[in-house]
């Protein structure tokens, strides 16, 4: 399980072959998790800019559970 400080650091860091920064669950986060889940894995930070800051980002179950079923398909 990823930590505070792993997340830190991918927040300095910034994004790379393994770390991708989402502002929303739009159709490019989800061809980011479909890459990461078909590759050797990634981590994907939702709610951070492309320039590393973190806006933020609501997600209500449905939501998530819509977003779980296109991941599935897409892999």
């Amino acid at each position: 399980m990823s930590t505070k400080k792993d997340l830190e650091s991918w927040l300095r860091a910034g994004e790379s072959d393994s770390v991708e920064f989402k502002e929303t669950l739009e159709n490019e986060a989800l061809e980011t998790v479909a890459a990461f889940a078909n590759a050797h894995g990634g981590h994907l930070l939702l709610g951070v800019a492309d320039d590393g800051t973190v806006r933020g980002v609501t997600l209500g179950k449905e939501s998530l559970r819509e977003w779980a079923n296109h991941i599935a398909q897409a892999t």
